[in-house]
């Protein structure tokens, strides 16, 4: 019966704590910087089917940046606590503080945090930069919509090659672009300086940039920051302006 009670006993502890979670993690969201996005109508004024594809395609594009923004806090929560976790870690370990069972998450599960976030942010605006490409290539897409998007492209013109080097790092890691050696270039990028020497950079993050070698062996970057995230909110804002529309203005985030 005792062993019964204290398995019980623990199994409380742990939904509590699991909950103080949820709501701690609510709570910080209450910190989470908005970044809006607004329809200057609630629906394209564009006749036939392709009003509604060109509508699905922005959707997707407003629940990318949605999930940019969300990711950006995370980050932002992560690379804040971090060197505060290091710091109460050390001072634990010198002080031998740590009670069994309670040690806390290996260190490095929590260094992996913030290289998380940066990927999930790379996914995001790649996902808009997609499907605004699709949205260009819509018969019916205005002239205006087309030069926002191509201005968009044209800002964020390494996000592809970044995502492709992280969706084929197994090749990347052997300085390889479809089998064919890359030519690696000299990097000369915050907080990686080295001269005249060649490094192969795979997912490096710092100075909160994501950085890697592209196939073309230059060194391709994008910041994770609310700077980036309010650049982006302008070029999609742009896109969305130039697309005509009916009904009354809504804000979708």
């Amino acid at each position: 019966m005792e062993g019964i009670r204290g398995a019980a006993a623990v199994a409380e502890q742990r939904k509590d704590r699991e909950g103080s979670m949820t709501g701690q993690l609510w709570t910080q969201f209450g910190e989470c910087k908005v970044f809006s996005l607004r329809r200057p109508g609630v629906f394209l004024d564009i006749e036939g089917d392709t009003s509604w594809e060109l509508q699905r395609f922005i959707t997707h594009v407003e629940q990318e940046f949605c999930q940019a923004a969300v990711v950006l806090f995370l980050y932002e929560r992560t690379s804040c606590d971090l060197t505060q976790h290091r710091d109460d870690r050390l001072r634990r370990l010198q002080e031998n503080s740590f009670e069994p069972g309670n040690e806390g998450p290996p260190e490095e599960y929590v260094q992996r945090l913030p290289h998380l976030y940066a990927r999930a942010f790379l996914d995001a605006v790649y996902r808009i930069f997609i499907f605004l490409r699709r949205i260009a290539d819509v018969p019916q897409c205005s002239a205006g919509a087309r030069r926002a998007i191509e201005k968009f492209t044209e800002h964020f013109a390494q996000v592809k090659d970044l995502r492709d080097s992280s969706a084929h790092v197994d090749e990347r890691i052997q300085g390889l672009e479809r089998g064919r050696q890359i030519h690696v270039r000299p990097v000369d990028k915050p907080p990686i300086v080295v001269g005249s020497a060649r490094v192969f950079l795979s997912e490096v993050l710092g100075n909160n940039r994501l950085m890697s070698t592209a196939a073309n062996g230059e060194c391709v970057e994008l910041e994770i920051s609310r700077e980036t995230m309010t650049s982006i909110r302008v070029h999609i804002q742009a896109v969305i302006d130039e697309l005509p529309w009916t009904g009354d203005p809504v804000v979708r985030c």
